[in-house]
């Protein structure tokens, strides 16, 4: 049944590229194109503040206590204090990571050093060295280990102390690395050599490979599944018996192909699982236009962002249509179309809202956030707070029908006489 409403629409001059919640959930930021990250009151939509960055904001986060936010582009980063857009600090990184809980970022900017600080503070804490550039950064799950790659070498270290650096020496060139969800493997793929992507699958605590694989073609996007037995990737090759674009699915351990199949122009790899590892499956699904690193999407085991706040909710974004379902039962409770294609989507820190943004190569309707109500209550009490009266009996009856009792669906406003 579809149902919702938009609340509120805010409003960039160009793309808005991501979107963060303040811990409190009164304050949104949204980085866009137009070279802006802007601070709006949730409830009514108001600008609050604006931070102008040098390029265009490709990814934004807000300190835990809501005071400080961090603002990336191109290769530059800046520090602010949200509430007087002053611009503390201003960073330039050839790779750059903030950890999952907004507490801590890691940046390059020595080329071949990686560097903690706080955002809270811009303070450097721990910092370290590769022999080459290092041109990629990523958080494991937990916040507290962070993997940097030189091109040949990953290290593995942790950002609250001084303790042991893991190095896994892959020996060509990388282009990917990515972490499980349980935070225990790292699989990293290379660049083609003869033809083929070299994957390789690491438990890198012990500093020890568990699995190699080669794919044909040059490494897309990457990503284990829920429980950490699969890995997908996605390969770009010129092969004629492969396409274009193939995506294949990998058990992590023993590297056995358990499937591949072949992207055409307008679809993605969807890697899903319903309730069980044994439902695992890897398809093809329409999209409008595939985007480099977009071309694998989960369902059923989204990021955690995407479940409601009381864990009772599970959001699910398709192309075109967000959905939401009771994670005990599976039961849709919620579903309505959408337009254009979204990206991303996650519930406010309330679980009031459904946010989304959009993207489309045909529309040029990407300036915008989105927030819809889809709480059956929160949409009566929004409706109610539109209108001066409750329906009439036979208004009822034309709108609602004989089979549901007449009752004043406002509790607050008059029901008319007939």
């Amino acid at each position: 049944m579809e149902s919702g409403r938009e609340y509120l629409r805010l409003e960039h001059t160009d793309d808005v590229n991501a979107v963060a919640y303040s811990k409190s959930g009164k304050f949104v930021v949204t980085a866009s194109a137009d070279g802006t990250a802007r601070v709006w009151e949730t409830q009514r939509g108001t600008e609050f503040t604006r931070m102008t960055h040098p390029t265009g904001v490709e990814a934004v986060a807000v300190s835990p206590d809501g005071v400080h936010a961090i603002t990336i582009g191109g290769n530059t980063a800046s520090l602010w204090e949200m509430t007087n857009q002053r611009e503390l600090k201003f960073f330039n990184f050839a790779a750059f990571a903030v950890s999952p809980d907004n507490k801590h970022f890691v940046g390059a900017s020595g080329r071949a050093t990686a560097t903690v600080y706080e955002i809270a503070s811009g303070d450097k804490d721990r910092s370290v060295n590769h022999t080459g550039d290092i041109g990629d950064i990523l958080f494991a799950p937990d916040g507290r280990w962070v993997a940097t790659s030189d091109g040949y070498t990953v290290k593995v270290w942790d950002i609250t102390s001084e303790s042991k650096v893991y190095e896994l020496a892959h020996y060509r060139n990388l282009w990917r690395i990515t972490f499980s969800p349980d935070g225990k493997l790292l699989a990293t793929a290379s660049s083609p050599r003869d033809g083929y992507c070299l994957v390789r699958i690491w438990d890198w605590a012990d500093e020890k490979e568990i699995s190699q694989f080669k794919v044909p073609g040059e490494p897309g996007s990457i990503m284990f599944s829920e429980y950490s037995n699969y890995l997908a990737l996605t390969a770009f090759t010129s092969e004629a018996n492969l396409g274009f674009l193939t995506a294949w699915l990998f058990e992590a351990t023993s590297g056995q192909e358990i499937k591949h199949i072949l992207l055409h122009g307008g679809e993605r790899a969807l890697l899903y699982n319903l309730t069980d590892e044994r439902l695992l499956a890897l398809k093809s699904v329409p999209t409008s236009f595939p985007k480099e690193q977009d071309d694998i999407i989960m369902v059923h085991f989204p990021p955690s962002s995407s479940v409601s706040p009381d864990g009772r909710y599970r959001l699910i974004a398709s192309k075109d249509a967000l959905r939401v379902e009771q994670i005990a039962t599976g039961k849709e409770v919620f579903q309505i179309d959408h337009e254009p294609e979204i990206v991303e989507a996650v519930f406010s820190p309330d679980g009031r809202f459904l946010v989304t943004l959009s993207w489309s190569f045909y529309i040029s309707d990407n300036r915008y956030v989105r927030f819809w109500l889809w709480q059956p209550q929160d949409l009566i009490e929004e409706a109610c707070s539109r209108v001066v009266q409750n329906l009439t009996r036979s208004e009822w009856v034309a709108y609602i029908g004989k089979d549901i009792p007449y009752h004043a669906t406002c509790p607050n406003l008059p029901i008319p006489e007939e």
